[in-house]
């Protein structure tokens, strides 16, 4: 069995977030055991959850996990609207 993690960020088109995003993640695989590790977005920025899955999968995984890391509050969920 290869076991996979794929980490799905939020995604943001301000380059410094998701260099951020990705150096939290890239100190977090240090600590965790897989085969396999793999970054994604859930929007604005590549690859995407469905690429990132595939990139898995190319690479030999049997088994893959998904874990979120939404670190930040998103600017959608913080505007309020009005109704």
């Amino acid at each position: 069995m290869t076991r996979a993690v794929l980490y799905v960020c939020h995604g943001s088109r301000i380059a410094k977030a998701r260099e951020e995003a990705i150096a939290f993640i890239e100190r977090c695989q240090k600590h965790v055991k897989a085969d396999i590790q793999e970054i994604s977005f859930l929007e604005l920025a590549s690859p995407s959850i469905e690429e990132g899955f595939e990139i898995c999968v190319k690479r030999g995984a049997s088994h893959v996990s998904v874990v979120p890391l939404l670190l930040l509050t998103a600017v959608h969920a913080k505007k309020r609207y009005s109704r």
